[in-house]
């Protein structure tokens, strides 16, 4: 049995002064992003490859996309339904383009998304994981995302493995 509860634990970073949000200050975090950060700082903590799966924007971080659309015309909001559903919207100008809806829920201060797993089970000739979590949090009215992602993949002869952990502002807009 895997364990999911154990993989990509966000460690604690001391690098921002975060609003702490609780179950009745869960509407804060309510409003429209830039897609773009202004503020990243991450780490590879180990990877063979050389591969980083830290997203590009703040759209590839809540959809879970490793590639992202960069670009001042884009923006995302964040409209939370109750403590542990929000709604993601994408727009580029004034045109909605996707949505999503986000679940988790709100610990130590943060809106935590549920962990993503993805598993390959085909021992021994193919094995892999892939998963990765994210919180959120508000800093200067800012909007505040840690990231954090683990994966390994075994086929016969060859193997990859990493994990890392990035930080990144998104300005909010009017």
């Amino acid at each position: 049995m895997i364990s999911i509860a154990s993989c990509a634990v966000i460690t604690e970073t001391s690098c921002y002064d975060s609003e702490k949000i609780n179950r009745r200050k869960y509407k804060k975090l309510t409003g429209k992003y830039s897609n773009d950060p202004i503020v990243f700082e991450g780490v590879s903590i180990s990877s063979e490859n050389g591969k980083s799966f830290t997203p590009l924007s703040l759209w590839s971080q809540l959809a879970g996309y490793n590639k992202g659309i960069c670009a001042d015309e884009w923006t995302v909001t964040l409209e939370f339904q109750s403590k542990k559903r929000a709604i993601a919207k994408l727009y580029q100008r004034d045109s909605l383009v996707e949505a999503k809806m986000l679940k988790g829920r709100i610990r130590k201060g943060y809106f935590y998304r549920r962990p993503y797993f993805i598993a390959i089970p085909f021992i021994p000739l193919v094995f892999g994981y892939r998963t990765y979590r994210y919180r959120l949090a508000l800093s200067d009215k800012d909007l505040v995302v840690d990231y954090r992602w683990n994966y390994y993949a075994f086929a016969i002869a060859a193997g990859s493995s990493g994990e890392g952990q990035s930080h990144k502002t998104f300005k909010r807009l009017p």
